[in-house]
């Protein structure tokens, strides 16, 4: 994927090529509301999420600017800009370990909202009104961890993914680095000095809540 931010009255551009054909797009997307570009393939890299980013927001309804997310096939077919509502501000894109799904966490804090769409970019499920800015699926995409970290106050909540039930709450205050286990059923939550001066250290929690002793 190759990206070039708006500029004055030209749109953005992302651009896909095969790395056997690095002279012919196999699928080219323009938008504006992009001084910024993220791009974060599913595993099998024929699907593309794009995260766009502006540093002033003009409605004046952010002063963080305005984020924006675009959906992009290697065939074109589905490719579209990700209608939320109400223009939110976006925190997490992440795609489901099968590349089939991905979900987006926006909102306005503390009560921002988790979707997760299909490989058509058909929403399938809305998890609402929750303290969290971050997603992680573990390894098996089995469960979830719905998470509010950094200016958060490191609420967590885990959902087994076959139900649609939530199986765990935790709290992880002021952590910085968080990671399933190989396993998928254990997660790590961490202060490092980096981020904070005091309190360093790091927690192991089970699935459904509970922190190992």
């Amino acid at each position: 994927a190759v990206g070039t931010a708006e500029h004055g009255s030209k749109p953005a551009l992302s651009r896909l090529f095969k790395l056997s054909d690095m002279k012919n797009e196999c699928s080219i997307a323009t938008f504006f509301k992009a001084e910024t570009l993220t791009f974060h393939f599913n595993k099998s890299g024929n699907a593309l999420l794009v995260k766009t980013q502006t540093s002033i927001d003009k409605t004046g309804s952010s002063y963080y600017g305005q984020t924006h997310v675009y959906y992009q096939t290697q065939n074109g077919k589905y490719d579209c800009n990700i209608v939320l509502p109400d223009n939110p501000k976006i925190y997490d894109l992440q795609w489901h370990p099968s590349g089939k799904s991905f979900l987006v966490i926006y909102g306005k804090t503390p009560n921002c909202h988790a979707t997760s769409f299909n490989v058509k970019a058909e929403e399938i499920h809305t998890i609402q009104n929750l303290p969290i800015n971050t997603a992680r699926y573990n390894p098996q995409g089995t469960l979830l961890m719905l998470g509010g970290f950094g200016s958060m106050a490191g609420y967590m909540y885990f959902y087994d993914l076959k139900s649609d039930e939530l199986v765990g709450k935790a709290n992880a205050h002021g952590c910085a680095i968080n990671e399933w286990s190989p396993n998928g059923r254990l997660f790590l939550t961490g202060i490092i000095y980096q981020r904070l001066k005091v309190n360093n250290g790091f927690k192991v929690w089970k699935y459904t809540g509970d922190m190992l002793s």
